[in-house]
């Protein structure tokens, strides 16, 4: 979704373009989770909803949650700063799994290019036969 400008009012209100509120399909009265990157300030909007405690809903998720736990699937933090450098870590092997990706395209993409000029390449060095000389040359140019 491309970026769009809204503007802040009186009393800090401000309206959601229509674009918005079709993708997170928010209707009138809607209840909307906002959170706020601290390091860049960017904003993350959310469609929120409650869920009563007491509802087949809300057993559907404890009982999720517990399962999460039981299969470990949860992490613990002693402090706030822990926490924070679980998520630099998390980030750091991120980018280090996109820029291992994006190597092994290039890897790809050399190879595709070497397989097709290696049978250009061994073919003239077979035409030119017992001419060691001559052969080495052209292999020597043409890397």
């Amino acid at each position: 979704m491309n970026p769009v400008l809204v503007r802040l009012r009186d009393r800090n209100q401000m309206t959601l373009p229509s674009e918005i509120t079709k993708h997170l399909s928010l209707e009138p009265n809607a209840l909307v989770e906002i959170t706020v990157n601290a390091e860049d300030g960017h904003l993350e909007l959310r469609r929120a909803e409650v869920v009563r405690a007491g509802t087949a809903r809300a057993k559907r998720e404890e009982e999720m949650s517990l399962k999460n736990v039981k299969e470990g699937r949860f992490t613990t933090f002693a402090s706030p700063e822990e926490l924070a450098a679980h998520f630099e870590a998390t980030r750091a092997n991120t980018e280090i799994a996109e820029r291992v990706e994006s190597l092994q395209q290039q890897v790809e993409q050399l190879a595709a290019f070497f397989k097709e000029t290696a049978p250009k390449t061994v073919t003239v060095a077979k035409t030119v036969g017992k001419s060691g000389k001559i052969a080495r040359r052209f292999l020597q140019k043409a890397r």
